[in-house]
C-alpha cells in the first residue's frame, strides 16, 4: 500500500489540554495531545497534517531494533533529547491515561504509543526545520506527549514507586510490539473519547488509511464526560471568530451567525456556514475551543450553547473505549484489533 502522507509535527497529540473528569479513575484525567498524533494529550494544535508523501513500505515489517532510541524536541525547554523507546512509551502510558484503569487499555495504549512513536519517526524526512533535527516534538513539563520521571514523581507523590512499577511492568508485558499494515507501523493515532464512533483519518488530515477508516465505539456514550455543554456569550464568540478567520465579519442577528452544518459519515462536522462563508468543522472546533468536532450550536437570550459529544480529533483508538472494553474483558490485542482493522501485533520472538 501506498501512503499518501508523510510528516511535519508531532506528538501532543490534539487541541491544547483541557483536563478530562476520569470518574472510574477518581482523578483527573488529561487525555491525549491532538495534534495528530494518537490521542489525547490533547496538547498541541490538531490542525497541522501528520501526512505527506512518502516511499512505498517495505515488503515485510522491520524489528525494532533492541536499544532504538528517539531524537525528541521539548518544546518547553526548546531542547532536543534523546530518550530509549522503551522509556519513551512508558511516559507516553502514563501521560495518556489513568494509571487505575485496565491493564488491558494500558498494554493497549502501550502497543499504540510505541506504532505511532515509531511511524512518526519513520515518516519524518528531516525537512521541518522546527523539529531541529527530532524526530518529533512533545512536551512533558505539561504533560503532552509522554512525561517523564519527575513528572511521575509530581503526579503520583508517595504512591510513585508502587505506580511505576505497576506500568512498567505493562509496558514490559508489550516490548517491541507493534501493529503493522501490509510492511510498515502503523500510524496509530489515539483520542481521549469518540461520539459513539470514530473517525476516518481523510476527514481530519488528508490521508486515508485503511485501518483508520472509523469503527464503531458504541461503549463511549457511557463515559461521564462523553456530552459536554459549553456556553459562550456573544461578544466571544465574536472575538473568537473573528481571531480565526480574518474574513469573516459576525454582524447582525446571531442566531443566524451557524447555519447548514454539515456532518462526516461518523457524525463528525464536516463543514458549516459561519456568517455566509463556509468553514472546516475541524477549524471551527479549535476556534471555538470546542472538545470535538462533533457539536451542535445554538443561540438564545444573548448567549450561544455548543453541545460536544467526544473528545478530540476522534481518530484510531479511543481510549476511553479501551477501558469500557477492557472491562468487558477483552484482551489488548483484541482492543487494538477492534480500533486499527487490518493491523496486524507484531510480537517479536
Amino acid at each position: 500500500m501506498k501512503r499518501m502522507l508523510s510528516v511535519i509535527v508531532v506528538f501532543a497529540l490534539l487541541t491544547a489540554a483541557l483536563p478530562v473528569a476520569a470518574a472510574a479513575a477518581g482523578q483527573l484525567w488529561q487525555p491525549a495531545a491532538e495534534t495528530n498524533a494518537g490521542a489525547p494529550s490533547e496538547g498541541v494544535p490538531e490542525t497541522v497534517d501528520p501526512f505527506s508523501p512518502t516511499p512505498a513500505p517495505a515488503a515485510s515489517p522491520t524489528p525494532v531494533p533492541e536499544g532504538r532510541t528517539l531524537k525528541v524536541l521539548d518544546t518547553g525547554s526548546g531542547q532536543v533529547v534523546e530518550i530509549g523507546l522503551e522509556e519513551f512509551v512508558l511516559g507516553s502510558v502514563a501521560s495518556e491515561m489513568p494509571h487505575t484503569w485496565p491493564d488491558e487499555a494500558l498494554k493497549a495504549q502501550a502497543v499504540a504509543s510505541r506504532s505511532y512513536a515509531l511511524a512518526r519517526a519513520a515518516l519524518n524526512d528531516g525537512s521541518d526545520p522546527d523539529l531541529q533535527g527530532a524526530d518529533f516534538s512533545a512536551d512533558p513539563a505539561r504533560h503532552l506527549g509522554y512525561v517523564r520521571r519527575q513528572e511521575m514523581q509530581e503526579m503520583w507523590g508517595a504512591e510513585y514507586e508502587t505506580i511505576y512499577a505497576r506500568l512498567s511492568g505493562l509496558v514490559a508485558q508489550t516490548a517491541g510490539q507493534t501493529l503493522q499494515y501490509e510492511g510498515e507501523t502503523a500510524l496509530a493515532c489515539y483520542h481521549a473519547i469518540s461520539n459513539g464512533r470514530t473517525e476516518a483519518s481523510e476527514n481530519v488530515w488528508t490521508a486515508a488509511l485503511p485501518y483508520l477508516s472509523g469503527v464503531d465505539s458504541a461503549l463511549d456514550a457511557t463515559s461521564p464526560d462523553y456530552e459536554v455543554t459549553t456556553s459562550m456569550t456573544e461578544s466571544e464568540v465574536k472575538r473568537a471568530l473573528e481571531a480565526a478567520f480574518p474574513d469573516i465579519r459576525p454582524e447582525g442577528d446571531p442566531g443566524g451567525w451557524f447555519t447548514a452544518p454539515v456532518y462526516t459519515e461518523a457524525g463528525y462536522l464536516d463543514k458549516m456556514t459561519v456568517c455566509g462563508a463556509e468553514v472546516d468543522g475541524g477549524a471551527l472546533r479549535s476556534a471555538l475551543g470546542l472538545r470535538s468536532s462533533c457539536f451542535s450550536a445554538s443561540y438564545a437570550g444573548g448567549s450561544f450553547t455548543f453541545v460536544t459529544k467526544g473528545y478530540g480529533h476522534g481518530v484510531g483508538l479511543s481510549q476511553y473505549g479501551a477501558y469500557a472494553l477492557a472491562l468487558t474483558g477483552q484482551t489488548y490485542d483484541a482492543i487494538l484489533a477492534s480500533y486499527y482493522p487490518g493491523t496486524v501485533l507484531d510480537k517479536p520472538a
